[in-house]
């Protein structure tokens, strides 16, 4: 597990083996600008799997959550919006939770299932009113062919008015990086340019 932080951008990266499967599972989390979360799994192995990423909402978070058929990849809920890289492999099923013994309450998964040998996700977690309206987007511009190199993502309608767009690359280890006006070796790195297409931000961790 690494840890790295910066102006307006945290890092925690981590990978995990297990003793029965051959597929290894790096994990990044990124929070960004106090607005969002970024998290990406790369899994990695030698033979096929069928690879499911599950999101566990809560009761309450997941009271009414429901995928936007006008914005493919986008889960809404109470308080959230869940963007989701894996639009064809995405539903959401019931599920529950028990806050005490023999207490039972709805929860639903937001479920995205891949069938691969090696394989990427790509989610944002925007904690906001549901509106799907003002949900930003993601695009993922570069997937890694290792865990060790980097992604390169997009996430549209960032900043307080929505107008903004940010682009982030990171990777398990500090690796060479150009991301707007950051040149240079790092673990992450993000930019941020305004409605008129102005530099307005961006920060860096290694």
């Amino acid at each position: 597990v690494a840890r790295a932080t910066a102006p307006d951008l945290d890092l925690i990266v981590g990978t995990c083996s297990s003793p029965s499967y051959d597929a290894l599972h790096t994990r990044a989390v990124i929070f960004v600008a106090g607005e969002y979360w970024l998290v990406a799994d790369y899994l990695a192995a030698r033979q096929p799997h069928v690879y499911q990423l599950r999101w566990h909402l809560s009761a309450e978070a997941g009271n009414g959550a429901a995928m936007c058929p006008d914005a493919p990849g986008l889960v809404v809920g109470r308080g959230f919006n869940l963007l989701c890289d894996r639009v064809g492999a995405l539903h959401i099923e019931d599920g529950w939770v028990a806050p005490s013994y023999g207490v039972k309450h709805a929860a639903p998964i937001v479920v995205m299932t891949v069938p691969a040998i090696s394989t990427t996700f790509v989610t944002v977690i925007v904690p906001r009113a549901s509106d799907p309206g003002r949900a930003p987007r993601l695009r993922v511009l570069r997937r890694p062919s290792r865990h060790t190199d980097p992604f390169v993502a997009e996430v549209q309608g960032t900043g307080p008015d929505g107008a903004s767009v940010d682009t982030l690359m990171w990777a398990s280890c500090c690796v060479p990086m150009t991301v707007g006006e950051f040149q240079g070796t790092a673990r992450a790195a993000w930019s941020r340019v305004d409605g008129a297409g102005r530099a307005v931000a961006f920060s860096a961790v290694d």
